[in-house]
């Protein structure tokens, strides 16, 4: 009859509690033998400082009878209701007194406890009547602690959604950051080239055409001819230069071909570089073959394309290997992409705890799970490393 899902054992018997207070006479014990009759639990209260006592701790539901609410015993009650939580309306049965007038008006008797979950009865009082108004109290009194419960459970749900919007956030403000330092990264190694290796060149060009500006002047036309034939060849050179550092900055094939295609022409990049060869393999799906693994999503695309580059150049400092696989398949609604050595390979305890090393796949790790992907790394000291690239078709 009094069992609820949500209060159990002692917590139950405390918050559906009767709290009684009726200091004349035999009120509280008779009232009591009654409720504990039907099945309620009951506590009867000396006074008005016990009852807020045991209100504090709590309650379902309290009986009061009009004359112990005299002198300030009114005020410290209406003080308490006041101060419950949003979820609470605790509800008040109030005995009338029998040693007032009656009848009263209904404005004088609402006076009483103005504004509160107060049911008035006029003594004697039927035990039915009573019993059926505890019933109703109590009722109404579970209701509330449902909705108690539901404010628990939404409040927890916030707290949870707001520590993965800052875990999110989080995340989102180191993934800028790594990406802000790959940028300058980038620009550093771009800066190197020019400085390096372009704009020597383009000293030499200038050195040379001095040469040629002193052999003219000197009618020697056989070194004129060779300060020219070098000036071909450095301008050539140049050229050649800013193609492929255009090329290295944007690969044209990227953005007309597809996946197979975009990594077989990195894999001729890497071996003619780097000397390391690398084998692209398009895997099957229902024993068809995949093909160019085209993907629509322009940054979706880059981002795969830039994490197989990352992974082989790691290849190329770390595994002490001349070559590598890379297979591309489609596992029911995701794209794999393996890229796997049979070189050194290392500790996976110790070395993915490296920033240094493992800067680069940490960004690119955030970078795929900002897209719902991932990036499953597994290696074994002498056994090679191989690292799969998930992500959604």
């Amino acid at each position: 009859m009094w069992g609820n899902p949500i209060l159990t054992g002692a917590k139950r018997v405390l918050e559906e509690t009767v709290l009684v207070l009726a200091p004349l006479g035999r009120d509280a014990e008779l009232a009591c033998r009654t409720l504990a009759g039907a099945g309620f639990s009951c506590h009867p209260c000396r006074d008005m400082s016990e009852l807020l006592n045991k209100l504090a701790s709590s309650a379902g539901a309290l009986l009061v009878t009009e004359e112990a609410l005299t002198g300030r015993n009114r005020e410290l009650l209406l003080q308490f209701l006041d101060t419950q939580p949003p979820w609470s309306d605790l509800p008040v049965t109030l005995l009338l007194s029998a040693l007032l007038p009656q009848p009263r008006s209904a404005i004088e008797l609402q006076a009483i406890l103005p504004g509160r979950n107060v049911t008035i009865l006029r003594r004697p009082v039927v035990s039915s009547t009573l019993l059926s108004v505890m019933n109703a109290s109590m009722r109404a009194r579970r209701r509330q602690y449902q909705v108690r419960e539901h404010l628990k459970e939404q409040e927890n749900q916030a707290a949870e959604l707001e520590k993965k919007v800052q875990e999110r956030t989080r995340a989102l403000h180191e993934l800028a950051s790594a990406l802000t330092m790959a940028e300058q990264a980038e620009r550093h190694r771009i800066s190197q080239v020019l400085h390096d290796d372009l704009q020597q060149r383009l000293y030499a060009l200038q050195f040379i055409l001095v040469s040629l500006e002193s052999a003219l002047e000197e009618e020697d036309s056989e070194a004129a001819f060779r300060e020219l034939s070098e000036m071909k060849d450095s301008l050539q050179q140049s050229v050649e230069l800013t193609r492929r550092l255009s090329i290295d900055l944007s690969p044209p094939i990227l953005h007309d071909e597809g996946m197979t295609e975009a990594l077989t022409w990195l894999a001729h990049q890497m071996q003619e570089q780097y000397g390391i060869k690398v084998e692209v393999q398009a895997g099957t799906e229902g024993g068809a073959q995949q093909g160019s693994f085209r993907i629509d999503d322009d940054g979706l695309r880059v981002l795969l394309f830039q994490a197989v580059r990352e992974l082989l150049f790691n290849v190329v400092k770390h595994a002490g290997t001349s070559s590598a696989v890379v297979i591309l398949e489609h596992v029911d609604d995701d794209i794999h992409i393996q890229v796997q050595d049979f070189g050194a390979g290392f500790d996976s305890t110790s070395v993915l705890g490296n920033h240094q090393r493992m800067h680069g796949l940490s960004t690119i790790g955030r970078r795929l799970q900002m897209v719902g992907g991932r990036m499953e790394i597994e290696s074994t000291p002498g056994q090679g490393t191989r690292t799969t690239i998930i992500a959604p078709r």
